[in-house]
């Protein structure tokens, strides 16, 4: 697999560390551009409105709550 771009602040060493497989650097690797506000507006409302990605983030109590939440939407838009 080859790394075409890699997020600000990021280095190659810290992304190899975390893929457990070797990673080919393209010779023109560049900085990852940011989305812009209708891309965040798609990823927030569309592809993700109830959150669920929020949870790769949580742990314990927060994670949990966070959970209820989510089923608590998923049950308002299953009634309406």
């Amino acid at each position: 697999m080859r790394l075409t771009s890699i997020h600000p602040g990021g280095t190659i060493e810290s992304v190899q560390r975390k893929t457990r497989f070797t990673l080919d650097a393209a010779p023109d690797l560049r900085e990852t551009i940011p989305p812009n506000s209708e891309e965040l507006r798609l990823l927030r409302e569309v592809v993700d409105p109830l959150g669920v990605r929020k949870l790769e983030l949580l742990s314990g109590a927060a994670r949990k709550a966070h959970l209820r939440d989510i089923l608590a939407q998923e049950a308002r838009y299953a009634s309406s």
